[in-house]
């Protein structure tokens, strides 16, 4: 609202007449993949806000900061896969579909070996980190794991639906969006007694034993169907 009383042609520039100069097929990928944002959003940074409110501030400072390094780690691994998409989509609409699976294949494994092996010396740092005065900057070494692995599957999750939406389509979008609405449930009951490492391990038991599994399974099905 600011914006367009005080500054309407910047807002026009940038907004207004992008918007209006689109004129690819109609579709739901847009809203889908902003309510993708917005569920990784709520995980990624609510729930530092409801430790914060819940709990206790230096719960969530623990919290943030241990979430932080697990975040930017992923946002690394997954930055090579992200670049491979102008490319996914070429393949697609040339229906080459052996390319499309190895550059796919290729750079997924690239994510998760990057993921793990920046991991692994981030646990040894907390490690490190556990014998010096600084030990109750971060989570203790079982939440941290625990942590990490949810960002994991997180990432993993993300990396499945970025190879859809090379077809323009976006399945796994409710499954987030759930996923992330019963995690934030969650955590508003779990804050309150166990603090951040209650939010850590319900972080882990939601990813792991309900968006994960059918985020995969939705996959598998989508990936063989969306090339017929």
């Amino acid at each position: 609202a600011w914006l367009s009383s005080r500054f309407p042609s910047l807002l026009r520039s940038f907004v207004i007449e992008p918007l209006g100069a689109y004129e690819g097929p109609p579709n739901d990928l847009g809203r889908h993949v902003a309510v993708t944002w917005i569920a990784g959003y709520l995980v990624a940074q609510v729930t530092i806000l409801i430790v914060f409110r819940l709990s206790n501030p230096i719960e969530a400072g623990r919290l943030g900061l241990s979430l932080t390094i697990a975040n930017m780690i992923g946002l690394l691994a997954q930055s090579g896969l992200a670049a491979q998409v102008p490319s996914l989509v070429r393949d697609v609409e040339q229906k080459d579909w052996q390319a499309f699976d190895h550059r796919f294949q290729r750079a997924f494994r690239q994510m998760l070996g990057i993921f793990l092996t920046l991991a692994m010396g981030a646990v040894t740092f907390r490690l490190i980190v556990s014998l010096t005065p600084y030990r109750d900057r971060l989570l203790d070494t079982i939440p941290f794991l625990c942590l990490f692995a949810g960002v994991f599957i997180t990432h993993i999750v993300n990396a499945w639906s970025l190879k859809l939406r090379s077809f323009h389509k976006d399945p796994l979008v409710w499954i987030i969006a759930i996923g992330s609405a019963v995690l934030v449930m969650l955590y508003a009951l779990v804050a309150p007694v166990y603090g951040a490492n209650g939010v850590t391990f319900i972080m882990l038991a939601v990813q792991a034993g309900f968006t994960f599994p059918l985020s995969w399974y939705t996959f598998m099905k989508q990936d063989k169907i969306l090339r017929i």
